[in-house]
């Protein structure tokens, strides 16, 4: 493995088109992409820029940059109607965070390749690909601070003012992004890490530094709550209220929810959990630069501050990503070192063994694997991706065989990018059941729909119909329904035949049935039906 910086952008730069940004668009939105989605429309169409909302209603649970740079993207293309161009915000800062990763690399080592496989390894994780394919918030708070971290770190070893200005303004960026949850969940656990290990001088005489990168940090990044708290304090205690009930009491799972971590690497899990063997994985760690306790702190800190809070969802271990990718990148450099060293001691072997046959031989047989279970649909690019998996699973076999680690690991790499820009398009669709569904945007630009306000009885609109259908819902009053009526609206209803609103002083109306729509693309029983109610013929 012998290459310059410009050629390692460029893998880099093709990771990233090809594992974040082809085929962006498919997939159905989830239902935080969609709360995202509404908030960035309603950004647009009423100017709810600083007081968010979501369905007209105040949305102020989470702070507006992720939003923001949603908004702009569909500024820039002119409508809301491409889910390509509503997630690039999300591509794009997936693509900063390798960025990130590798210049984060380059200030901690001094070793050669070093930041190009731990940006190469990030890149390719299982949980990076899937939070730079969704554009919800939960990314962006986490690498805006790698790149505070990494810029902190640059000014302590320089004195820079520059770099502890940057780190600053991306420290408030994180705050912006999702409040304290990234200075909780990935700055804290850098820092006891770094203290506690070999670094831990650094921080001692770097203090004054840290503490004021902490309070302007803070301070520009609460800006935006401060405001909406001294504008709308009822509202802003309430949410408050809401979210400190949420923390404790919604999605709650045991402590040891989390023992699973190790698998959001994806297909990297075999040299992350040799890592975590101490007397192998230390001296080919260690043999470059003291980091092994380190990296291992921080990953065992995240796991315990994460832990230790009651809600937990899987997409909260992204932060945990970062220092787990340097851990593998480290231990493969270590053993790169000793196969150019000839070496290789019989764990070496053992290792890369079980990573071959674990993931190549499947490689090799997945187009028999997958025609063989028949899913539903195939294209002309997923059975090219295929055969080119089946080849690449063949040459990653012959890689272990000729005992060329780096080999494996350009294969490992052409793997991860020939499945995200052929098959996972198609994958997203085997996931669904509903084949012949209509999906409920296909009315948004309907002039009724577009014209008229759409009502629809709910205790909580479900915010994927809200997105879908392209405007706020209404829920109706008992008003809206005793003579005269005003003609015309729109009636969106869970049964036929308006059977959950008052017929009776509706029934002159003269009713048209726009349609029967599919809620979500793998629920076949949830239907909605649509109609536009005009006035009585005099």
């Amino acid at each position: 493995m012998s290459f310059n910086a410009r050629i390692q952008f460029l893998i880099l730069s093709l990771l990233c088109i090809g594992a974040f940004f082809v085929n962006l668009g498919t997939g159905f939105p989830d239902i935080m992409e969609s709360r995202n989605f509404i908030s960035a429309r309603e950004m647009v169409e009423h100017g709810n820029w600083w007081f968010t909302t979501m369905n007209l209603e105040p949305r102020l649970e989470k702070p507006p940059l992720p939003t923001w740079l949603t908004a702009i993207s569909a500024m820039i293309y002119g409508s809301f109607d491409s889910l390509f161009v509503l997630r690039l915000p999300s591509a794009l800062i997936a693509s900063l965070m390798v960025y990130f990763m590798y210049r984060f690399t380059q200030t901690i080592s001094s070793a050669k390749y070093l930041p190009f496989i731990s940006a190469s390894v990030l890149a390719t994780s299982l949980l990076i690909i899937q939070q730079a394919r969704t554009n919800s918030w939960d990314i962006y708070p986490h690498v805006f601070l790698l790149g505070s971290v990494w810029q902190m770190l640059v000014a302590f070893e320089k004195n820079s003012k520059k770099a502890l200005f940057f780190s600053t303004i991306l420290m408030a960026a994180s705050v912006l992004s999702k409040g304290p949850v990234g200075l909780y969940a990935f700055w804290l656990p850098f820092v006891l890490a770094f203290g506690f290990s070999e670094h831990g001088a650094k921080l001692k005489e770097n203090k004054y530094k840290i503490l004021l990168l902490l309070l302007v940090g803070l301070l520009l990044g609460f800006s935006w709550r401060l405001g909406v708290t001294f504008n709308q304090p009822e509202v802003s205690e309430h949410v408050i209220n809401k979210e400190l009930t949420a923390w404790g009491g919604r999605h709650v799972r045991p402590f040891y929810f989390y023992l699973h971590f190790f698998l959001y690497i994806g297909i990297w899990v075999i040299f992350l959990l040799a890592s975590f063997f101490y007397r192998y994985a230390k001296p080919r760690i260690d043999q470059n630069a003291k980091q092994y306790r380190f990296i291992l702190l921080w990953i065992v800190f995240s796991f315990i501050l994460l832990s230790v809070v009651p809600t937990k969802k899987e997409r909260y271990l992204l932060p945990m990503l970062v220092p787990m990718a340097l851990m593998v990148a480290y231990l493969l450099n270590g053993i790169y070192v000793k196969m150019k060293q000839a070496s290789l001691s019989k764990l070496d072997r053992l290792v890369m063994g079980i990573h071959t046959f674990l993931v190549y031989p499947i490689a090799l047989l997945a187009p028999f694997i997958l025609l063989i279970q028949d899913v539903y649909p195939y294209d002309t690019l997923t059975l090219i991706a295929l055969f080119l998996i089946s080849l690449l699973g063949f040459v990653g076999l012959w890689s272990w065989k000729k005992n060329s680690l780096s080999g494996s690991f350009f294969v490992t790499l052409g793997l991860v990018l020939v499945f995200c820009v052929g098959v996972l398009p198609q994958s997203t669709e085997w996931s669904y059941d509903n084949y012949d569904r209509v999906s409920l945007d296909s009315i948004r630009h309907d002039p009724r729909i577009e014209q008229e306000t759409v009502y629809m009885y709910y205790e909580q609109a479900d915010p994927r119909v809200v997105w879908l259908i392209g405007k706020a819902i209404q829920r109706p009053s008992e008003q809206l329904f005793k003579e005269p009526a005003e003609y015309p609206f729109v009636y969106a209803s869970l049964q036929e035949g308006l059977a959950d609103v008052q017929k009776k002083a509706l029934s002159n109306a003269r009713v048209e049935q726009l349609g029967t729509f599919d809620f979500f693309p793998n629920e076949v029983s949830w239907k909605l039906n649509v109609y536009y109610l005009e006035a009585p013929a005099p």
